[in-house]
């Protein structure tokens, strides 16, 4: 067990539960969490990855993992909510034992079983910063309206989105190059090689769109099989990823 702040379970729901498919596929079903020196939660519909990491507030003697449905995290966030809105600072306690999801704060107790099954290994998801082979930092204000207004190019379209990573810039093109439906760039901090790939851009604006305003938004670039991998200083705990798209759009 470990003891944390409620709002981590009710952040936990707003930034990682949208990820997650809400149609039961046999592939995933749940919310993955892992609690060691600190506490994560990891959610993917096998095409974007969103992730969540907290310190606990006091170490966990044994580190455990597994993956808990949806409506148990759910739940467990009702129980953070209704702490949080009595009075008095409040912590609870988190923790998987013996197969089972426990959550309790004050009067309350959640027990749930966790999922069985074969479910992705989460650390080989998330690329390796060492491995990126492009890095692009740019405000976070910047990059939500340049792919804002990509959106409106690409209404009745299916909403991919190329991105274009220059020696000293960052763009995005909707359509072949030599006659884009859209296309606009903006200069930036790059590492890196140049590179190419298409990406979903509903996927892009529901990760970018979280970030507050004013932060820089770090993008990190790896091979064309690895995911897009998203981040910011404003919040070591915030990670967001998103696969290439195979397409036969030009780059």
């Amino acid at each position: 067990m470990a003891t944390i702040r409620p709002s981590i379970l009710t952040e936990a729901v707003a930034k990682v539960l949208p990820c997650v498919n809400d149609k039961h596929y046999a592939i995933f079903q749940g919310c993955y969490l892992a609690i060691e020196r600190d506490i994560r939660f990891a959610g993917t519909d096998g095409k974007q990855i969103a992730e969540m990491v907290r310190e606990v507030e006091k170490p966990v003697v044994k580190a455990v993992n597994g993956v808990a449905s949806v409506r148990t995290i759910q739940a467990a966030a009702k129980i953070a909510n209704a702490i949080m809105e009595s009075d008095g600072e409040h912590s609870m306690l988190i923790g998987i034992y013996d197969g089972m999801f426990v959550a309790q704060a004050d009067d309350f107790r959640l027990v749930a079983p966790l999922l069985q099954g074969d479910f992705p290994k989460y650390d080989a998801i998330f690329p390796n910063r060492k491995d990126a082979l492009g890095v692009a930092k740019i405000v976070a204000d910047k990059l939500t309206g340049m792919l804002s207004r990509a959106a409106l190019a690409t209404a009745t379209k299916t909403g991919e989105v190329v991105a274009e990573l220059g020696a000293t810039d960052l763009g995005f093109r909707i359509g072949q190059k030599d006659n884009p439906d859209f296309t606009e760039s903006a200069e930036v901090i790059v590492q890196g090689e140049p590179l190419t790939r298409n990406y979903s851009l509903r996927q892009l604006i529901s990760a970018v769109s979280t970030i507050p305003e004013g932060n820089e938004a770090v993008l990190e670039f790896g091979a064309p099989n690895k995911p897009l991998q998203i981040t910011f200083a404003g919040d070591p705990g915030w990670r967001y990823a998103s696969m290439p798209m195979l397409s036969t759009v030009e780059q």
